[in-house]
This record gives structure tokens, sequence and C-alpha cells, in this order.
């Protein structure tokens, strides 16, 4: 077996690294090459899974949405729970889960994007 092969990086694992660099780092986190470089990658990856930098903002904020949002705000068992259980519900899955984690990231970037 070929132990030279190249390291092949999942769509996700783009997102869930590029997650951690914004927060970390700032916009400047996002820049191709060095998200290609903290992956152990060649940025080439990122356009077999993004058409453009458009594209991966987009799907960013779309990912963090769904992992880091609706699992609580659609999740079935907490819409049919009482209002006082679904807080401390939805507070321990907060906190156990860390959901919370890059919410002042995108809410700096909202706020800078606002003021354009």
């Amino acid at each position: 077996m070929n132990n030279n092969k190249l390291k092949r990086v999942t769509h996700d694992q783009w997102l869930s690294k590029a997650l951690e660099l914004f927060a970390s780092t700032g916009e400047s986190g996002l820049r191709v090459e060095q998200l290609a470089r903290s992956l152990g990658v060649s940025k080439s990856g990122f356009y077999f899974h993004f058409k453009d930098r458009e594209d991966f903002l987009q799907q960013l904020l779309n990912y963090w949405a769904h992992e880091y949002t609706e699992v609580i705000t659609r999740n079935p068992l907490l819409l049919m729970t009482p209002l006082r259980e679904r807080l401390l519900m939805i507070s321990t899955l907060i906190f156990e889960q860390n959901l919370a984690e890059f919410d002042a990231a995108m809410r700096r970037c909202g706020d800078a994007s606002v003021g354009q």
C-alpha cells in the first residue's frame, strides 16, 4: 500500500476547521491558503468542495446555523416540552455540547458587515 497518498479532507472537515480558525483568528482565518495549511492539504481540495469563496462563506454560515443552532430549534423533543423544562434542557444542551462556541465570532462578523 502506498503511504504517500494525498490526504483527503471532507466537506464538513473544511467547514469545522474554518469555524475554529474564524473563532481564533477572525476573518483572516478564512483565507483558503491558511485553511488548507491548517488541515495539512493543498488548497486545490477546497475547490473540489466549494465553487468559490462566496460559496464557501455561504456554506460556512449554513453549517454553523445547522450544527450549532438548528439542533436545538428543530429538536422535536424540545418543542413538545413545557416551557420551563424546555429552557432548562436548552441551557444544558448549549453548555454540555459547547454550542455557543462560535457565536461571538459570528456576531462580530455580522456587526462588521452591517457597518459596511
